[in-house]
């Protein structure tokens, strides 16, 4: 199959806001940590913290607003505040089933490229019966990178085996759009009610609304 006239032998997801309708989530748990000290979400937090992993999420927090647990202390509270809303609240966006049966129909190589930890999305995508759809799952802790380092990428396609201009990337955050596309993959933006859509949709491949759209994209 192919897009842009590329032959397409391996896709790589992003979780939240992705295929993921979990980006709520951790703007609740923003919400009652930052309540729980008295505070409002910044405004341009949720924009700083985009495409770190947790442990860099905890650490900027601390820095910057001075809280005065440690990074290990923030983190345990935020992962016990996800653990069981990601198990038992989190679910797929629409097509996504339709769009992972169409690409492992067609012997596309599936694999996940998240800034999530996988105490909170293995047992999520086992929960939502996807799990076994992926072959490859890389997160920020075993790339020790930030996702819009290009070589997060870059290990992921290394992984698979696959050149990058035969992998195509589904994403929701300008940082990794740009990051992926500068190093040759083909890059599908998610529409997501985040920061820079409009500059998504410039610098992405493509922009989809949802995941039907998207299985119009191959040929």
């Amino acid at each position: 199959m192919k897009i842009d006239n590329k032959e397409i032998y391996g896709a790589i997801f992003d979780l939240d806001g992705t295929i993921l309708d979990s980006l709520g989530v951790w703007h609740e748990i923003d919400v009652r940590f930052f309540k729980m000290h008295n505070m409002e979400v910044p405004a341009m937090y949720h924009k700083e913290i985009a495409h770190l992993s947790l442990e860099k999420i905890a650490v900027l927090t601390k820095e910057k607003y001075g809280f005065k647990e440690s990074v290990e202390e923030i983190c345990n509270i935020w992962r016990n505040m996800a653990q069981n809303i990601y198990k038992t609240n989190v679910k797929l966006k629409p097509y996504v089933v339709d769009l992972l049966n169409y690409l492992k129909d067609n012997n596309v190589q599936l694999a996940v490229a998240t800034a999530n930890e996988d105490y909170l999305y293995v047992p999520c995508l086992k929960e939502l019966g996807v799990y076994d759809y992926f072959s490859l799952f890389n997160d920020l802790n075993k790339a020790k990178c930030i996702k819009k380092d290009e070589n997060f990428f870059k290990e992921t396609a290394l992984s698979m085996n696959l050149k990058t201009q035969n992998i195509v990337v589904f994403e929701d955050t300008f940082e990794a759009i740009e990051a992926a596309k500068n190093e040759g993959f083909i890059t599908i933006a998610v529409k997501e009610n985040t920061h820079l859509e409009n500059e998504k949709k410039i610098i992405a491949n493509h922009y989809v609304n949802d995941f039907m759209e998207a299985m119009a994209l191959f040929k």
